[in-house]
């Protein structure tokens, strides 16, 4: 069960001249935010069109760009030597009745398949489905042997594996001819991936980079997140969402993003270990409906995403010993922003920016309090059912729950804090602050290569485990390897 934050018809003499007083302050930070983006314009114009022009030469799967630079609400990330860092997320996208896989079938290289999405009865979401092989490669024999199907003997039926498709595509030899920006891909778990799964993405970073704009010299950074992705009509079941009531967005918006289906990416379940089940994904979605946002709404949004950075990206256990990922993310955010919007009349967002900034973080506030973060689209998906839990693995947490509701717990305050002393939290300082979420990325990264107890992260472990009885003494760990055991010694 979630509650949105409503609106009140009547207003009070001293609300009402809070929310001037933030509608002045929000109209301020609009007037910076907007300088800073078209500093970097001319470098998103110059990215997007090393990609699409990346896009056209690939012979198969079109590029998409999404995130916050494909949704246009990307903020300038510069870092204290002046360089810009930007996220890019990408959509490696095929139609299901057409889909190239990368790699050998037999004899026949690069083989097209047609696919189905069926149920997946293993699991009771709705969010994971199977990709049925209707149509099989021409020449394709029972004995050829392949990494890309899996044969189910009860039903005689071919089925279109994950984790290879996700391996394959972009295909390591991308890397080799220098991808789009000569960029490299990070692994950022070693050992410790083990714990979390398959990630549904592949992650790259380039080095510092430059790039000359009307004879100003700018240097940057990018991190890139490559996701493979295959598009399928969008399920009757999720058609409820384009009926409901709303104030927004158009009704013919949502038929529009209904009629333009849906993605599914290879991700299993955390309760399954199938190789063959793939998740819907709602992004391509979600950046139709951020393309609304008015020029006011974005600010908005930019706005809250710059609170998070800056206020509530961190949590502190222990009495402040121990400091750790809040775990609210953008797509939280945008969440938030979404059901906000639904609820709130448009023309709300321009005559008063300050109201509708409190009603964000309102609406934030009822689902920390309600322990769920309601998917826009499938409201019965709780956002925060998986929140933190895989992380506990590395940090040997004898209570997942209990770990993410004290998480929830910390996050509140922060976001309460903030809540009730809104307007001096909101000065030019919130854009000067760079997402801590990126700096341990590239952080982690470094430590790919090293086993996983020299790290940083087993000494995290080590020293919850003194401060806290939520977390397992290091007598708790499995002895997997005999030199593991003695490295834990020496630390």
């Amino acid at each position: 069960m979630f509650i949105l934050g409503g609106t009140g018809t009547e207003k009070p003499s001293s609300m009402a001249a809070l929310e001037n007083k933030l509608n002045e302050k929000i109209q301020d930070i609009h007037e910076e935010l907007n300088i800073r983006i078209r500093k970097s314009d001319g470098l998103l114009s110059f990215l997007k069109r090393a990609i699409e022009n990346y896009s056209l030469k690939r012979k198969f799967a079109r590029v998409v760009i999404q995130g916050s630079v494909g949704n246009n609400l990307y903020f300038p990330e510069i870092l204290e030597d002046g360089t810009y860092r930007v996220e890019i997320d990408m959509l490696f996208e095929q139609d299901s009745y057409n889909v190239t896989l990368p790699g050998f079938v037999g004899e026949n290289r690069y083989p097209q398949v047609v696919v189905d999405v069926v149920a997946d009865e293993s699991v009771s979401s709705q969010q994971y489905v199977k990709l049925k092989v209707t149509k099989l490669p021409e020449g394709f024999r029972d004995e050829d042997q392949t990494v890309f199907f899996e044969f189910d003997g009860v039903n005689g039926e071919y089925y279109l594996k994950n984790s290879e498709y996700l391996n394959e595509l972009p295909s390591t030899t991308d890397e080799i001819k220098g991808g789009i920006s000569g960029e490299k891909e990070m692994i950022t778990g070693g050992v410790f991936a083990s714990f979390k799964g398959i990630k549904p993405f592949r992650s790259f970073k380039t080095e510092r980079k430059q790039l000359i704009i009307d004879e100003e010299t700018i240097h940057y950074q990018l991190l890139m997140d490559k996701v493979a992705a295959i598009k399928v009509k969008w399920p009757e079941v999720f058609t409820v969402w384009e009926t409901r009531e709303r104030l927004w967005p158009p009704l013919e918006v949502c038929k529009e993003i209904t009629r333009d289906g849906i993605h599914v990416i290879p991700k299993s379940s955390h309760k399954s270990a199938s190789t063959t089940q793939w998740k819907y994904t709602f992004a391509i979605a979600e950046q139709r409906l951020a393309h609304l946002f008015t020029p006011i709404q974005r600010a908005c949004y930019l706005i809250l995403k710059q609170l998070k950075r800056k206020y509530f990206s961190q949590v502190s256990l222990s009495e402040g010993q121990v400091i750790i990922t809040s775990g609210i993310s953008t797509h939280h955010l945008k969440t938030v922003m979404f059901w906000t919007s639904e609820r709130t009349k448009p023309s709300e967002w321009q005559t008063d920016p300050g109201k509708c900034l409190s009603l964000l973080l309102q609406t934030l506030v009822n689902f920390l309090q309600g322990k769920h973060c309601p998917n826009y689209f499938v409201p019965e998906v709780n956002l925060f059912e998986r929140l933190w839990m895989d992380e506990s693995k590395f940090l040997f947490v004898k209570n997942d729950n209990q770990l993410r509701d004290l998480r929830i717990q910390k996050v509140l305050e922060l976001v309460l804090q903030v809540q009730a002393h809104l307007e001096e939290y909101l000065t030019s300082e919130l854009l000067q602050t760079v997402d801590e979420d990126h700096e341990r990325t590239v952080s982690n990264a470094k430590f790919a290569e090293k086993d996983f107890f020299s790290g940083y992260k087993f000494e995290m472990a080590k020293q919850m485990a003194s401060l806290d009885s939520l977390f397992t003494g290091l007598h708790d760990l499995p002895e997997s390897k005999p030199e593991e055991k003695a490295r834990r010694d020496e630390l």
